[in-house]
């Protein structure tokens, strides 16, 4: 992905790559992508909503930058929804 660099992020062992716009007092944003996506596709969006928001997008587990665990276990909605806190997290 072209644009800010992308911030490592542990995610219960497995690491996230984030991409990050905006001042980060701005209310926050995160935009998720979906499969077999990755986070470039906000790009575009990302960089509108910079001027008001603290926007994070991230490469989901298995795509793009970030790490791809083995096995279905660690592709569960619970570790979705855990990656997502990670994200979010400042």
């Amino acid at each position: 992905m072209t644009g800010p660099a992308a911030r490592r992020i542990d995610a219960d062992g497995v690491e996230l790559a984030a991409y990050q716009w905006g001042a980060s007092t701005a209310p926050a944003v995160v935009l998720v992508h979906g499969y077999p996506d990755t986070s470039a596709v906000w790009r575009p969006v990302a960089e509108r909503l910079a001027d008001r928001f603290h926007v994070t997008a991230f490469d989901v587990r298995g795509a793009g930058a970030s790490d791809r665990p083995r096995g279905l276990r660690a592709y569960r909605m619970s570790r979705l929804e855990a990656d997502l806190e990670a994200v979010s997290t400042p």
